[in-house]
């Protein structure tokens, strides 16, 4: 049964997200949007915009960076980094996210009790965003991203777009999303070229009037369309303790190894720092991610 571990890996890697390829588009980013269980293009408020709805970036006032790093499972590591730069009335973002499947063991058409090599899986995105206020309740946002997957000696790379609005509706802290992720084409690799994991989000997130003292409450909700795969629904809940303090509760539908998400965030003075956690089924233990914000 070992010998074939890394190809039980593999398979589960892409299933858990998608009947595509790329999966690694489909991980979440951000230490926050983990907690809320990545019911997040209604409310993000930093950089990961870029990734989650570029819309959003126009809720930026200042140069921001965010860097996050994320352990799934096994030997599955992710990184992602974000900038976002005020110029004028508009808001630029910058991103980049890389994904590594270290120790993959190749062997050849037989079982053999020692691999013939033991190589890797890279998946790498690198974006450029922009936003705008098109009035004072609606905003839009693209982000156009380089994509590029190698796995042993194949390579594939090509194009890819995401499209976000965002709505500030008449009703005060209410607003509403609509994201496309991942519309696109990749060169071939093997013999066939990879699909994009092209999704749709719908999002809302209402932020509760505070009535005790500094605290408040945030709900959150995404609704993922799915063109090759199963809808999800994420939801999220966020208290704010005190202005430098805050817990997070998630719940996703649909997904094979995970549902509920825990998170914890905390400010000081420029910097934030977001912890999302995510308890895996079957066996595959824990997911961790951890994001650093920065305002310059």
């Amino acid at each position: 049964m070992k010998k074939y571990y890394w190809l039980l890996v593999l398979i589960i890697w892409q299933q858990s997200f998608a009947q595509t390829g790329l999966s690694f588009l489909k991980i979440g980013v951000g230490g926050r949007a983990t907690g809320l269980a990545e019911a997040y293009s209604a409310v993000v408020d930093d950089p990961t915009a870029t990734y989650w709805n570029p819309a959003a970036l126009c809720r930026i006032q200042q140069i921001e960076m965010n860097f996050s790093h994320n352990e799934w499972f096994q030997d599955v590591r992710s990184e992602f980094w974000a900038l976002a730069i005020p110029i004028g009335k508009s808001v630029w973002g910058f991103s980049f996210n890389s994904t590594n499947i270290g120790g993959i063991e190749l062997r050849g058409e037989q079982p053999t009790p020692h691999p013939i090599a033991i190589t890797e899986s890279h998946d790498l995105a690198v974006g450029i965003s922009f936003s705008r206020a098109y009035n004072r309740r609606i905003f839009y946002g693209a982000t156009v991203k380089y994509v590029y997957e190698k796995l042993y000696i194949e390579q594939s790379w090509g194009i890819a777009v995401n499209v976000g609005l965002l709505y500030q509706t008449p009703i005060e802290n209410l607003q509403l999303a609509v994201v496309t992720q991942n519309l696109g084409k990749m060169s071939k690799l093997w013999h066939q070229a990879p699909k994009l994991p092209y999704l749709v989000r719908f999002g809302v997130g209402y932020r509760l009037p505070s009535f005790l003292g500094t605290s408040s409450w945030l709900l959150s909700c995404d609704y993922l369309w799915n063109i090759n795969d199963e809808d999800h629904l994420n939801m999220g809940l966020e208290y704010e303790v005190a202005d430098w303090l805050a817990v997070r509760l998630g719940y996703q539908t649909g997904y094979e190894i995970k549902d509920v998400h825990l998170g914890v965030g905390m400010k000081f003075s420029r910097y934030r720092l977001d912890y999302g956690y995510v308890p895996l089924q079957m066996n595959f233990g824990s997911g961790h991610r951890l994001s650093l914000g920065v305002k310059f």
